[in-house]
């Protein structure tokens, strides 16, 4: 039986729910109507700046600031610095009211049920990222020490060694491992040099040109439903 392997943010929840809410909030009437272009420029920015952050070459506010600024200015519209922390504030204050789907959570059912072996592969700060694990309920369907938070681990995704990390905690056939992920390059590339088995949820209609082909491509809960079902009774 094949080991499930998770992302988390946009993954086992809609990450753009809280972060609209937080943008329409602070910038109110300032901001368009808000899409999937905004939603993958933040995301953009945010990875851009994220391994300096962690490093420390940068501050965690300065990324934020960062990130938030240039989702903005490619609306034309201009914030200060701290409008920004304002807006990360409730950005967090906003994820703590996320949760499971109720397909997502009738999928990790099934796994729980038929004791398929699940974990979490997620970048952030540890406590951050916990934080989310917990709000959404997710260690009543995969233990604590099945999850791997970069902050914690050292390493983050794409880098091979989280994966080879999370692998070996996990004592597992490699071949018999799948990794479910909604970004290309940390979630399918990344995993994929590895030799684990890749499904990309590919929740924003992403067009990517790439060498690398994930053994399975879903756009819905429904669809990464289905094909859980399936890749557990390979």
């Amino acid at each position: 039986m094949a080991i499930l392997i998770f992302d988390l943010d946009d993954t086992l929840f809609d990450l753009a729910k809280p972060l609209f809410e937080a943008m329409s909030i602070v910038y109110s009437n300032r901001i368009p109507p808000l899409s999937n272009e905004h939603f993958t420029a933040f995301r953009k920015y945010s990875d851009e700046r994220f391994e300096e952050s962690q490093s420390g070459a940068i501050s965690m506010e300065e990324m934020y600031i960062y990130r938030i600024r240039k989702t903005l200015w490619d609306m034309g519209v201009s914030t200060t610095d701290s409008e920004a922390l304002l807006f990360q504030d409730e950005y967090l204050r906003c994820q703590q009211n996320i949760h499971l789907s109720p397909v997502v959570r009738e999928m990790l059912c099934y796994c729980r049920e038929n004791n398929i072996i699940t974990a979490i592969i997620s970048n952030g700060s540890a406590e951050h990222q916990m934080k989310k694990v917990n709000t959404l309920g997710l260690t009543d369907f995969i233990p604590k020490e099945h999850i791997f938070l970069s902050g914690s681990v050292g390493y983050a995704k794409p880098d091979p060694r989280i994966f080879t990390y999370a692998a070996e905690k996990l004592c597992h056939h490699r071949e018999k491992t799948y990794y479910i992920g909604d970004s290309f390059l940390n979630d399918i590339i990344g995993p994929k040099k590895i030799f684990f088995g890749t499904v990309w949820y590919n929740r924003r209609n992403y067009l990517i040109e790439s060498d690398v082909t994930p053994d399975y491509t879903v756009t819905t809960d429904s669809e990464l439903y289905e094909i859980v079902k399936l890749i557990a009774n390979e």
